[in-house]
């Protein structure tokens, strides 16, 4: 089911500028390549480092995305999903692919926002985009492409990320097609407002991460901050050919380098 788009807007201003959205979207990690004042570029990844603002993108010990195990699933800090409530907010592409900034549900705070519950702390859906090809490595492979969901406490202060990793199949996806044909290009500036976005269908295509790799991380884009945890699901979100061909044609090469595994105590 498509959702209802309410008006399609030329984007005049950052995702801080509006009152609905005013976290820190560098902190997020979803600001276009050409808003960043250091002009970082995924094909000099190993340099974000230099950056006076992004050094811990050179001296973080635990730096994303890593190669993880596959089949080594872990059993710790597992999520319990509330995603029952659609959201509202902004489709729009950050550059590289498909992004959506999450309104807040009760105009106050996120605590109203589809969430996940670990080790007995509530985290709430702020903002997804996604990259190509995924950021995550299992077992050395990479998929054509992977969705971030980025969590946070209810005052917008990231917390957490949950990746989905895309790869074609047989089967078409109901949570991408949800969004896909009304992505903009990655050079459009334009904004869609969009007041139905059914999140649970993700989840649910991935197996609600009943198998899942978690670990201590970082945001995959500058400033690179740590003390995130990311969960990454066993699932590949499976799409069709013809959506995956959609996805990538809005996107572009978006996948940092692969970090080296330190204290990342993945699983534990």
């Amino acid at each position: 089911m498509m959702f209802r788009a309410l008006v399609s807007l030329a984007a005049v201003s950052s995702v801080l500028a509006c009152p609905q959205h005013d976290f820190n979207t560098r902190a997020l990690g979803i600001q276009k390549r050409a808003d960043e004042p250091s002009g970082w570029a995924y094909a000099t990844s190993n340099t974000w480092g230099a950056n006076d603002n992004d050094t811990i993108c050179q001296s973080g010990m635990t730096q994303s995305p890593i190669n993880l195990p596959s089949g080594s699933f872990s059993k710790n800090h597992a999520p319990t999903f509330k995603y029952s409530a659609p959201i509202s907010g902004a489709l729009f592409n950050w550059g590289f692919g498909p992004s959506f900034s999450v309104n807040r549900t009760n105009g106050v705070d996120y605590s109203a926002n589809p969430s996940f519950t670990f080790d007995g702390e509530t985290v709430y859906l702020l903002s997804w985009h996604t990259h190509a090809p995924s950021e995550h490595l299992i077992g050395g492979v990479r998929t054509r492409a992977e969705l971030h969901l980025v969590h946070g406490d209810a005052s917008g202060t990231p917390r957490g990320v949950v990746g989905l990793r895309i790869n074609p199949s047989t089967k078409s996806s109901n949570f991408i097609a949800q969004f896909i044909e009304s992505t903009p290009g990655h050079d459009s500036s334009v904004r869609t407002q969009v007041d139905t976005l059914d999140m649970s269908l993700a989840i649910k295509e991935v197996g609600s991460l009943k198998n899942f790799w978690t670990y201590k991380g970082s945001l995959t884009t500058p400033p690179c901050s740590e003390g995130l945890r990311w969960w990454v699901a066993g699932k590949v979100l499976e799409v069709s050919d013809a959506q995956m061909q959609a996805l990538l044609g809005v996107s572009v090469y978006s996948a940092r380098v692969e970090q080296m595994v330190w204290n990342h105590a993945i699983g534990v």
